[in-house]
C-alpha cells in the first residue's frame, strides 16, 4: 500500500471520532481501483463520490469524460457488481474546480544508464551538438541522483 495512504490511515484510526470514516474510506478505495480497472486512463478524470442506494456516484473532470463514461455506463456497473456492490443507476457531477491532472513524477536515469550515457559521449567529437546534448542530460540527470 502507498505510503500516504499508511498515514492517512493511521491518522484516521489514531482519533475515535475519525476512525469511523475508515472503512467507508476503504471502500472508496476498492470502487476507485475496480473503476480503473474499466476505464485505464480516464479513471485518472473520474473519481468515485459514493454509493447511495443503488445508484453509483462519480465526479468527473469535463462533460468529454462525463459522456465517455456514459457510454461505458454497462461495464461499470458490471464491473462494480463483480466486486460485490450492488448499483443498478449511475450519475455523474461535473466537477471542473478540481485539478484532475496528477503532477507526473519524470523517471530518472539509472547509475548504469548514466555511466553508459558517459562512454557514449566519450566516442563523440568534443564539439559535436550531439555530445553537447548528451552533456545537458547528464548534467540535469545526476542532479537528480544526489
Amino acid at each position: 500500500m502507498k505510503t500516504h495512504l499508511r498515514k492517512a490511515q493511521q491518522c484516521l484510526a489514531a482519533e475515535q471520532e475519525l476512525a469511523v470514516l475508515l472503512p467507508e474510506a476503504r471502500r472508496l478505495l476498492k470502487l476507485e481501483a475496480c473503476l480503473a480497472g474499466v476505464l485505464g486512463r480516464l479513471a485518472r478524470q473520474t473519481q468515485v463520490a459514493g454509493v447511495r442506494g443503488e445508484t453509483l456516484w462519480l465526479q468527473c473532470a469535463n462533460g468529454s469524460v462525463a459522456t465517455r463514461l456514459r457510454t461505458q455506463e454497462r461495464a461499470i456497473l458490471a464491473a462494480m457488481g463483480a466486486a460485490g456492490v450492488v448499483v443498478t443507476a449511475m450519475k455523474l457531477r461535473v466537477r471542473a474546480d478540481i485539478a484532475w491532472q496528477r503532477p507526473r513524477v519524470k523517471a530518472a536515469v539509472s547509475p548504469k544508464g548514466l555511466d553508459a550515457l558517459r562512454a557514449f559521449q566519450a566516442e563523440l567529437p568534443p564539439d559535436d551538438a550531439l555530445s553537447e546534448a548528451v552533456q545537458r542530460l547528464l548534467s540535469h540527470q545526476s542532479g537528480r541522483l544526489e
